[in-house]
């Protein structure tokens, strides 16, 4: 399960954060895990001519992005709470 409150990058345009929480979770980290996709959702709503699918897997939402550099915004805006895991994206 991804970490409530991070993003985890998935390669290079897609990305994935948790959206539904467990009583446990919510108690512990609701309100950094809320503010995630509230944040991810201000950022998409204004930015109309940005392509992108974004689907709900279990309790996890996965958002890819059409272009690279959509992605590359995306990854400068919300760089305090994406994680790789160690990998580069570079």
């Amino acid at each position: 399960m991804t970490e409530p409150g991070r993003i985890i990058r998935i390669d290079y345009r897609s990305f994935q954060f948790s959206h539904y929480l467990d009583f446990h979770t919510a108690v512990k980290h609701g309100a950094r895990a809320k503010s995630v996709s509230d944040r991810v959702k201000m950022y998409l709503e204004p930015r109309t001519e940005i392509e992108y699918t974004i689907e709900s897997i279990d309790n996890t939402i996965v958002l890819e992005f059409k272009t690279l550099d959509d992605a590359r915004m995306f990854v400068l805006s919300f760089s305090d709470v994406i994680d790789t895991h160690g990998v580069r994206f570079e």
